[in-house]
């Protein structure tokens, strides 16, 4: 398909290019999707434009990089969202009349439910509720953190989880309680004929906030991997992508992906294969994320998902053949496990020090040692601003952690003062890279607090050296992909309490408009 590039000049803008050898201008070119002049205003170049755009002092960014999310699955398109629900009789409202919606026996799809902030009542939601919901329709509700599912009786009966399975939950008779914790399936079967919609759908979201690329993280099962992965190919090859995509499959296809002759960063301009995703916990709201110290009003401390001898090979493995591994760790126990088999599996090579850019995903309870030990292996910590919302008094990570402990987590300001750097994404939580910048530069403690500036950069040039991807995106650079947003103001310029997504006034990628705020 042939592509399509817009020439065109931008001028009278605040372009914060933040390329360091290049950092004020007020004018960008742009010819056959790339930068081809960053700096003052030139009259010559008006003249010489095709389209010439008067932006009367509006502030030009790089676009952002989102460096975690689950991308295909954003959009509301296959499931109802509970994300809103400020109690749970309106969650429960609010299912009741997505059952109304459905014939009998039709999938009920639901996400976002987040007992914390519930004002009545904070239970989990569990096969009793739900099948006071429906007992006709099968009903899969995922907690917003996507480590916990809660279904119903028939939902339990369809998907036949082995009773011996760790994460089916049971009650005091051993009867299945509907909650399942980590436990991976794929629901992909169900939905299989929509998957290109929603990614289609979740693609228009992620312009809306200023998202130019994403790494999406398929974590469920290989099947279903293969069936988003598909779907992304037909739609890059129909010329539908709107934005950049990096994929990150499983562990599980590891082997088989290089048996096929897959390298990283194979594909074309918007569809390329990233890195490879593992778990070695869950979630703190699951109470799995695996910490030292047990949960308050417990004796439990989490779970262990990996095979440390297996994952060493893992990652011994993709040392020697130009893989980059991205590994789910959030408790301080799973974090010390992770860099001890980082530290082995790197060292069978002989080396020292990674040159793969391997990651530790969330990173949220790591130690000062611990950052220490990643910076000398050279592994980076993929975080996320957005989980800052559960650290406040009072709110899930107190209850989860209790009053000493919750506040030494996703400490930013401390990890950059040991010289590490960030990167940032959203997981979804939301998909906001503007609302992870202003909670992390307003957050009221001074081991997590950050410049604006340095979560712009977390949120843009960090992650596209994260990529390899560094001489292509991530500042407004000329001979880069003229990937930027346009903000009505600067995030430098105002108080950071306003940053939000509603600065977006319009979203670029190669040139291309492929977000407009309507006026």
């Amino acid at each position: 398909m042939t592509k399509q590039y817009y020439d065109c000049t931008f001028f009278n803008a605040n372009v914060i290019t933040l390329d360091k050898l290049n950092p004020v201008a007020d004018m960008v070119m742009i010819r056959e999707g790339k930068f081809t002049y960053v700096g003052e205003y030139k009259e010559n170049s008006i003249n010489n434009s095709v389209l010439s755009i008067d932006l009367k002092g509006k502030t030009i960014l790089p676009g952002f990089i989102d460096l975690h999310t689950h991308l295909w699955a954003e959009a509301p398109t296959i499931s109802v969202d509970l994300g809103s629900a400020k109690t749970f009789a309106e969650a429960l409202e609010i299912l009741k009349a997505e059952v109304k919606s459905k014939s009998p026996s039709e999938w009920i799809f639901a996400s976002n439910w987040d007992e914390s902030k519930w004002l009545d009542r904070q239970d989990f939601l569990d096969r009793k509720i739900l099948d006071e919901i429906s007992i006709k329709n099968p009903i899969y509700a995922k907690r917003e953190d996507g480590h916990l599912v809660s279904i119903n009786s028939p939902a339990l009966k369809i998907l036949q989880i082995p009773g011996s399975h760790p994460g089916l939950e049971k009650d005091s008779n051993g009867i299945p309680s509907g909650i399942l914790k980590d436990v991976w399936l794929d629901m992909s079967e169900f939905y299989k004929e929509i998957i290109p919609a929603n990614i289609l759908d979740s693609i228009d979201i992620a312009t809306s906030k200023g998202i130019t690329s994403v790494v999406d993280n398929l974590t469920i099962i290989p099947k279903g991997q293969k069936n988003i992965i598909q779907a992304y190919q037909k739609l890059d090859n129909e010329g539908k992508l709107n934005i950049r995509v990096f994929l990150n499959p499983t562990i599980a296809l590891l082997q088989e992906f290089h048996h096929l002759g897959l390298q990283q960063n194979w594909g074309s301009d918007k569809l390329r294969f990233y890195g490879f995703k593992a778990f070695v916990d869950g979630a703190l709201g699951a109470k799995t994320a695996r910490i030292i110290f047990p949960y308050v009003g417990t004796d439990i401390k989490g779970n262990i998902f990996i095979n440390q001898e297996e994952i060493i090979n893992n990652i011994t493995f993709a040392e020697e053949n130009n893989y980059t591994m991205c590994i789910h760790a959030i408790g301080d126990e799973a974090i010390d496990i992770l860099l001890d088999c980082y530290e082995k599996g790197i060292s069978a090579t002989g080396r020292k020090r990674s040159e793969r850019k391997h990651r530790i995903e969330h990173a949220e309870m790591i130690t000062n040692e611990q950052v220490l030990k990643a910076k000398k292996l050279g592994i980076l910590l993929s975080m996320q601003p957005n989980f800052l919302k559960w650290e406040y008094p009072g709110g899930l990570y107190e209850t989860r952690l209790g009053k000493d402990r919750f506040m030494g987590l996703n400490r930013f300001a401390e990890i950059q003062r040991l010289g590490a750097q960030l990167y940032f994404g959203s997981d979804n939580m939301p998909l906001s890279p503007l609302y992870g910048i202003n909670i992390a530069t307003n957050f009221p403690s001074e081991a997590i607090q950050i410049s604006v500036l340095d979560a712009l950069r977390a949120y843009t040039v960090n992650n596209s050296e994260a990529l390899f991807m560094e001489n292509k995106i991530g500042t407004i650079t000329v001979g880069k992909f003229a990937d930027f947003v346009i903000l009505t103001q600067s995030p430098l310029d105002i108080p950071k309490s306003d940053i939000s997504d509603e600065l977006v006034e319009s979203t670029y990628v190669n040139g291309k408009l492929v977000f407009q705020k309507d006026k």
